[in-house]
């Protein structure tokens, strides 16, 4: 069967840096942007068995259960994924895509301890060298850039991710102290 939908020229976009893996910068804001943007990240996550890294406020239910196949690919290509979440109030029950994260053996969720809110960037990263990203500007308005071959943005993106985590870990150490 073949698709008859139009791709926008985002889609193009897209795929053009994909294909190329070019280094370019992808402006985009809308969510179907969003979401075309973490399809295309977690495919390649899968084909290239790289591993992912998943920042975000709560794990919006609606979105990320788009998400959860291509979640899968990778869970049976054996790819390590982890995800923090950076609101401790998060609602995780029912999230689909949490779940399978959870019951993934090399899967790792880290979280904020209740009452409290980690300020920080929304992101996911592929890779160790993190070269292939989405991340966040505004969350508020969705603002956000990717690209497929960066790795310069990636280098500074490791050091905001391991960042994060430090704090999401001595933040959840203090607490059961």
């Amino acid at each position: 069967m073949t698709d008859t939908h139009e791709k926008s020229a985002f889609d193009k976009k897209v795929d053009e840096c994909r294909k190329d893996e070019k280094s370019d910068l992808i402006d985009n804001a809308a969510i179907n942007h969003a979401l075309y943007l973490f399809q295309n990240l977690f495919e390649v996550a899968a084909e290239n068995e790289e591993k992912v890294r998943l920042v975000s406020g709560t794990l919006n239910n609606d979105f990320y259960s788009e998400l959860t196949n291509k979640l899968e690919a990778c869970i049976d290509k054996g790819v390590d994924v982890e995800v923090m979440l950076l609101n401790g109030d998060a609602e995780m029950e029912g999230n689909s895509f949490l779940d399978k994260v959870k019951e993934y053996a090399k899967g790792r969720v880290l979280t904020a301890k209740r009452g409290k809110n980690v300020p920080g960037a929304h992101m996911l990263l592929i890779g160790d060298e993190a070269k292939r990203f989405r991340l966040e500007l505004d969350h508020e308005q969705t603002k956000a850039i990717a690209s497929f071959n960066n790795p310069s943005m990636g280098e500074a993106l490791n050091v905001i991710y391991d960042s994060l985590r430090e704090s999401l870990d001595s933040s959840n150490s203090s607490a059961a102290a």
